[in-house]
């Protein structure tokens, strides 16, 4: 089954393809952080190399509206986020 030139091992040797796991590496989404208070909510941007800066924004309406359209324009599309609850 794992003989040398076993054609069916060469044909399933996927899992070892780097050039494949670089492209993916490269085609990275955009991701937020996001980091929620009482009061305030921190968010970041990482594009798979680099980070924004961090924003700060208040925990009004408007303000979390301006937050997502922030996002929207800097093609966000998925996120992260810690949620601190006081007991």
């Amino acid at each position: 089954m794992f003989g040398v030139g076993n054609s069916r091992l060469e044909k399933n040797h996927n899992f070892l393809n780097f050039e494949e796991l670089n492209q993916k590496t490269f085609n990275m989404k955009k991701v937020c952080g996001l980091d929620v208070h009482k009061d305030s909510i921190f968010c970041a941007i990482y594009n798979g190399e680099t980070y924004s800066e961090v924003k700060e924004y208040e925990t009004t309406t408007v303000s979390i509206y301006s937050m997502g359209e922030y996002l929207q324009s800097e093609n966000v599309t998925e996120m992260e986020s810690n949620v601190y609850e006081l007991v």
